[in-house]
């Protein structure tokens, strides 16, 4: 079974800006299919890349707002406590708009 009907799906694809799209994976393969870049990423540390990756893809294909920019959408670092337990960094998406 479909996650989403076609239809559902179809009207929503019918309402995206095409070109904003297109700049955006034009924007995703200039950088992420670098063979230089791809090298680099496979060689470093998951914390050496962490910030990049939301900087590269989030930020400048994607289009959000980092902290500490004013009314930011997305930030590198959200700490949460469950049963007075320390987690993992999370990566944390305020999703108050949609972006493209």
């Amino acid at each position: 079974m479909a996650f989403y009907q076609n239809s559902v799906l179809n009207k929503f694809l019918k309402l995206q800006d095409q070109s904003a799209i297109e700049e955006a994976y034009k924007k995703f393969v200039d950088y992420f299919h670098n063979p230089e870049i791809q090298k680099n990423i496979r060689e470093s540390k998951e914390e050496q890349f962490q910030e990049g990756f939301l900087r590269e893809l989030y930020v400048n294909v994607l289009g959000y707002c980092i902290n500490p920019n004013p009314d930011y959408n997305l930030t590198t670092e959200y700490f949460g406590h469950c049963v007075h337990r320390f987690r993992s960094i999370v990566y944390y998406l305020i999703w108050n708009r949609f972006v493209m």
